[in-house]
């Protein structure tokens, strides 16, 4: 938390409102003596003044002193800990100032009665004063935690939202249903058998993106039996042109991945890359310490358009939910390698 002009202008504001409410009561009880309109204006000037400065100091401080704990010990963690370094420091710095405060006022305006007794007094006073103000600015700071954690959250869910509708739309892919279509006619006249293989795989696609679109992990075998399913049917499609393999141990199979994840950077590699019989696309997917690589060898396509990448943002987007890892998509030896991280079961 920062220390602003706004705060100052506060601390100046409140600082005059009190030494008139001060003023007026030592007045008419008599503990000040106010001769006139001019001499009352002056004590509120005065005292406003030297509390206005005193309480900068001392709220200053206090920022230091919450920056400095909150720095130590979290509320979650540590709570007893910080209740206690914060309220002796808090204290420590309500005595310091209400010693100097005292000090530098008696030297201007010296107190008729002893000098220890008004120190303690105001010692007193300005370390419980203090206490409160440590209070509030605690109070606040929760306060704006909390109106910033519901933004926060409303934004995520929203981004959420946006995310899974975009991956829903992207995998209704109209390209995509269309030569299925075109594969499963040519089946048909060709192969009945085979035909409804390709039907029964193609519903079983469409069937796990509708079921996992609303989950936000899913183990990587489930994933797998998808992506097998999806490179059947793209397999339909290119035939031996299209070469894959999978390599990913059974050991990290109750693993998770965002679902959709393996599909997505099959997807890129097959709508970015020529896959013909003079140049074959290869894929190999296999697991490397944390994380399972997708990796293919480039030959990208002549007539395609610009990429806008959403894919692989759209991953990383997910990703960004569930993990403190970020996937990483990069060119190495002539091949695009995309590693994504594997969760863990907790």
């Amino acid at each position: 938390m920062k220390f602003s002009k706004k705060i100052v202008y506060l601390i100046l504001v409140i600082a005059v409102i009190v030494q008139i409410f001060v003023n007026v009561y030592g007045m008419y009880s008599g503990f000040i003596k106010i001769t006139n309109v001019l001499n009352f204006i002056s004590h509120v000037v005065i005292g406003a003044l030297i509390s206005s400065v005193f309480g900068a100091v001392i709220l200053y401080l206090d920022f230091l002193l919450f920056n400095f704990t909150e720095g130590l010990f979290s509320w979650e963690k540590h709570y007893i800990k910080r209740a206690i370094v914060e309220s002796f420091l808090t204290i420590s710095v309500g005595i310091l100032i209400g010693v100097i405060m005292t000090l530098l006022v008696n030297l201007a305006f010296p107190y008729h009665e002893n000098i220890f007794n008004v120190i303690f007094r105001n010692v007193v006073i300005t370390s419980i004063i203090n206490l409160f103000m440590m209070a509030g600015l605690e109070g606040y700071t929760f306060f704006r935690n909390i109106q910033q954690s519901k933004i926060q959250n409303e934004r995520l869910l929203k981004e959420n939202a946006i995310i899974k509708y975009e991956t829903l739309k992207s995998q209704v892919n109209p390209h995509f249903l269309f030569n299925s279509l075109n594969v499963l006619s040519a089946l048909i006249k060709k192969d009945a058998n085979e035909a409804q293989t390709f039907i029964d795989e193609f519903s079983t696609n469409y069937r796990y993106v509708m079921d996992t679109l609303d989950r936000e992990v899913v183990t990587i075998e489930e994933e797998i039996n998808f992506v097998e399913s999806y490179l059947y049917l793209q397999k339909a499609r290119f035939g031996s042109y299209l070469i894959t393999q999978i390599k990913i141990e059974a050991s990290i199979f109750d693993h998770y991945l965002p679902p959709l994840a393996m599909q997505t950077l099959i997807e890129n590699a097959i709508k970015h890359n020529k896959v013909s019989e003079s140049s074959p696309l290869k894929i190999n997917i296999y697991n490397n310490g944390p994380t399972i690589v997708i990796e293919n060898n480039l030959q990208r396509r002549d007539n395609i358009k610009d990429s806008t990448g959403f894919g692989l943002q759209n991953l990383k987007k997910r990703y960004s939910y569930i993990s403190d890892i970020e996937p990483t998509f990069i060119v190495l030896n002539d091949n695009f390698v995309a590693s994504i991280p594997i969760i863990k079961p907790e």
